[in-house]
């Protein structure tokens, strides 16, 4: 366990004399701790201050589901409450649940996951510059280098395209193509799950929603999913940012295999302890053991579907998934200590309450999973803060700016007026700060010399200038 939050653990576990799976909810643990002591909440106060209106939970343990609840309502007009049947977009969770339909398709047509899929697909065909041949392992594990991260959703009045018309362009998203080297670096892609799709239902000549239907929602009784776009009942409306439904109740995604699924915490846990049989060569497991084996060998932290982290008995295979219009969920397996949970929520900030059930979670069973991070905020003078103040320019999208004021109590806000968002840090060294809901970093860039702010460094992803004078 990591020693570093022993205390905030130690703390959890001797507030609950008897602690059982109910008390995770209540218990939920910030992405920030500022000192020492770990501070927990209840779920409902999570929500409230999240904007989220529903939350579904499945916990497993030893190869069982021992615990499912709902809290909320699937929407927040009509008041409906949530059931354990309610389905929710899974949003990127629909890729390792399309991994395992395709491993298991390898097996039933003797594919080769390491041939070039070009051999396999009949409908469309991959247009490679490369000498390195796109496959099945590389498209599984992202290393084909495929363009499209993610997809964004149409409309329910909008011409939809079908798979092929997605692969070509004639979507709300460019042609898919190889950008990169293929088995040469991750690149994270939705548009190479989208010709796994196409592999689907060229091999077996069916729609992809009859193909998981057959060979694995009834096998491992997955009762409340579908690839319909259109579920008719007992279903979860998305939400957004204030909490209210999205006007069209949710979006259609024909990226079935990267983000179409529609199911329940209940039945993504049947799908999570399968792959652990699998993986632990039970008898009867939906795919052999040498297959699962191959699921969870990480490369990069990432195995065929799934994203792999931890060591021993905090190793765990994961994966979230965040639909815009409003789906936030997370579905972790820590395979080796025979835990996991899953959590579907219907709201854009509901990736912020998944992470704290996630704390609540592993600090539950002892796993090292998801810790918080501590810090010990720096006082700051107002003339200090205010020199980091001002306009920010991400030069590689152009006209994508960032503002920063000044707030309350030794903080700095971030306002991003292209989607509305807004974000609170504190100061943890002169130049660094730390973001109090989800834990991540700006760092500062000071000129030597003029000790100008010339830039900031957003959580070491993104770089934006500071363009105050340009814009005055």
């Amino acid at each position: 366990m990591n020693k570093a939050v022993a205390l905030g653990i130690l703390f959890l576990l001797t507030t609950c004399t008897n602690p059982t799976p109910e008390s995770i909810q209540q218990n939920l643990i910030p992405a920030v701790i500022i000192g020492n002591q770990t501070p927990t909440y209840p779920i409902q106060q999570r929500m409230a201050k999240y904007n989220t209106p529903g939350v579904s939970i499945a916990i497993f343990n030893n190869n069982q589901i021992t615990w499912t609840d709902t809290i909320g309502v699937s929407d927040a007009n009509q008041q409906t409450p949530l059931t354990t049947h309610t389905k929710f977009q899974a949003a990127s969770i629909s890729k390792p649940v399309t991994a395992l339909g395709i491993l298991k398709l390898t097996q039933t047509h003797n594919l080769d996951l390491d041939t070039d899929i070009n051999q396999y697909l009949t409908s469309w065909q991959v247009q490679n510059p490369f000498d390195e041949p796109v496959t099945i392992r590389r498209l599984l594990n992202h290393t084909a280098g495929i363009n499209i991260s993610g997809f964004q959703g149409y409309q329910k009045s909008d011409i939809i395209p079908n798979t092929v018309g997605v692969l070509n362009g004639l979507g709300n998203t460019p042609a898919i193509e190889i950008m990169i080297t293929p088995g040469t670096q991750f690149n994270y892609s939705g548009g190479g799950y989208t010709i796994l799709q196409q592999l689907i239902q060229d091999i077996t000549g069916t729609r992809f929603q009859s193909y998981f239907q057959q060979a694995i929602f009834q096998p491992l009784q997955m009762t409340d999913s579908t690839f319909n776009q259109y579920p008719q009942t007992n279903i979860s409306l998305a939400h957004d940012n204030e909490g209210q439904p999205h006007p069209d109740g949710w979006l259609i995604y024909p990226e079935l295999a990267a983000a179409g699924l529609w199911t329940t915490p209940t039945d993504i846990a049947k799908f999570a302890i399968a792959i652990q049989n699998a993986h632990q060569g039970k008898p009867g497991a939906i795919i052999p053991q040498y297959l699962a084996n191959a699921m969870l060998t990480p490369q990069n932290n990432w195995g065929l579907g799934v994203g792999i982290r931890g060591e021993g008995t905090d190793q765990y295979f994961f994966h979230g998934g965040a639909n815009p219009g409003g789906y936030k969920n997370i579905m972790v397996n820590a395979f080796n200590a025979n835990a996991g949970i899953i959590v579907m929520t219907n709201a854009e900030q509901g990736n912020i309450l998944h992470d704290e059930l996630i704390r609540a979670f592993s600090a539950h069973y002892n796993i090292n999973v998801l810790q918080p991070r501590h810090i010990q905020p720096i006082p700051l003078t107002d003339d200090q803060l205010a020199r980091y103040t001002g306009t920010y320019q991400y030069r590689e999208a152009g006209d994508y700016y960032l503002n920063m004021t000044q707030g309350e109590d030794n903080q700095l806000v971030l306002h991003d007026p292209n989607d509305g968002m807004t974000n609170t840090f504190l100061p943890v060294d002169d130049s660094t700060f730390v973001e109090i809901e989800e834990g991540f970093e700006v760092t500062f860039e000071i000129d030597p010399e003029t000790n100008a702010v010339l830039s900031v460094d957003y959580n070491g992803v993104y770089t934006f200038h500071r363009v105050d004078d340009l814009l005055n």
